[in-house]
């Protein structure tokens, strides 16, 4: 992609953000839209959070799939922990009794709740973040009419005064 496709372009890190987002605030004090090619900074923040969100749905799905039906990567600890002996290990499967020591399979299923809570959570504001990011677009469109949604598709963008970010 672009130079608006790579990491620096849309999380909100380094000397070039740090401009921009002067830029923005100052804009927005005297009242004065800054226009940008790439993602607003307050739109890189919207990335980086929906990046971590996903970050986050990510890992605890893992840990849920590791103690919900023994996969990688800590399938193999899950069953060794729950299993009755050594020679059991082999013989545990999901959702199944037999093989498994039951304070064990309660430990564990302990150890998991807060990975499910998290997992939850993670979903629901990452829905959240999405919606938000959406109606954020359409306001921005509705707002300065520069063809923000249709430069998703073409890359053109329509501008009145000359974007911050421009070379």
């Amino acid at each position: 992609g672009n130079r608006f496709a790579r990491w620096k372009a849309f999380l909100p890190f380094g000397k070039v953000y740090k401009a921009q987002f002067q830029a923005y605030m100052q804009g927005r004090k005297i009242g004065k839209d800054v226009h940008f090619l790439g993602h607003n900074p307050l739109g890189r923040w919207s990335i980086l959070l929906m990046f971590l969100l996903m970050i986050g749905q990510g890992i605890t799905g893992l840990m849920l799939a590791s103690t919900d039906l023994y996969m990688a990567p800590f399938g193999s600890q899950m069953k060794a922990w729950v299993a009755e002996d050594e020679a059991a290990i082999a013989i545990v499967q999901p959702y199944e009794k037999q093989g498994v020591d039951p304070i064990a399979y309660q430990e564990m299923r302990d150890f998991r709740k807060p990975f499910r809570t998290l997992h939850t959570y993670f979903f629901y504001l990452l829905m959240l973040s999405i919606v938000i990011h959406i109606a954020a677009v359409i306001i921005e469109e509705k707002r300065r009419r520069n063809g923000l949604t249709s430069a998703m598709i073409t890359g053109e963008k329509v501008f009145k005064e000359k974007p911050f970010d421009v070379d």
